[in-house]
């Protein structure tokens, strides 16, 4: 098991008359069923609206703990990416941050294994250190890589936790949020999952300053990955 120390359940928390697990509990439990997951192998999408605009990011994800990662993510509209991080095990590669690019295809090549350590880099290292080019690098695909910066980052930013309303068979939990851990609280967070925890849908909804007037920006995730299936080794190519 992957130890978490994330203090959900010291939140305050309100109780639903249909169920007995706080609100608190159940958002353990999806993040416990992706830490303990062996293999993630799956697709999400974020579509992101404001002021009338809409950007839509397709994501496509693979991993096998420890280390092996596949990640891509194709964003559209004006300023289109299309990124990749790639892990087979023993080497990762990631397209290098734009500061060091002096071609557009230029990429980066380390090793998991660090000089001196006494395991091999989890995925979420893998994940973060080539997340600089990903146009989403965010909740959701924290909650899949399960690395305990990124996690203990989101914790401090979402607030209070409650039930909010079940949408065809999925509950859902969710509460004020902050851009980061010692911001304000601004906008709002809510979650859907199956009852075993099986992350469905994530929705962010925070409001912007531009040209002297508040807009709110909308993100909303949808999610399909499947937990513990396996995954063809070719997946994991090391591109580079």
């Amino acid at each position: 098991m992957i130890a978490l120390t994330l203090p959900l359940l010291l939140l305050q928390q309100d109780k639903p008359a249909e169920t007995q697990q706080t609100p608190g509990q159940f958002l353990s439990k999806v993040i416990f069923r992706y830490a303990e997951a062996k293999t993630i192998q799956g697709s999400f999408k974020c579509v992101s609206t404001a002021n009338g605009l809409r950007v839509e990011v397709n994501s496509a994800v693979a991993i096998e703990r420890p280390s092996k990662v596949y990640l891509r993510q194709v964003r559209g509209g004006a300023v289109p990416e299309d990124t990749v991080i790639t892990s087979d095990g023993k080497k990762f590669s990631y397209d290098a941050p734009i500061e060091l690019k002096n071609t557009r295809g230029e990429r980066l090549m380390e090793f998991v294994w660090k000089e001196g350590a006494k395991a091999p880099m989890s995925v979420g290292e893998v994940v973060q250190i080539g997340q600089q080019r990903l146009p989403d690098y965010s909740a959701p695909l924290w909650l899949m890589m399960s690395y305990r910066i990124d996690l203990e980052f989101l914790r401090g930013c979402w607030g209070k936790v409650a039930w909010q309303q079940e949408s065809n068979g999925l509950l859902s939990v969710g509460g004020t949020y902050k851009e980061y851990p010692l911001a304000t609280e601004a906008g709002t967070w809510q979650l859907w999952a199956t009852p075993e925890g099986d992350l469905k849908r994530y929705a962010l909804s925070v409001p912007i300053v531009e040209g002297g007037r508040q807009i709110t920006v909308s993100n909303v995730w949808t999610i399909d990955v499947k937990l513990n299936a396996e995954v063809a080794p070719e997946t994991f190519k090391l591109k580079f």
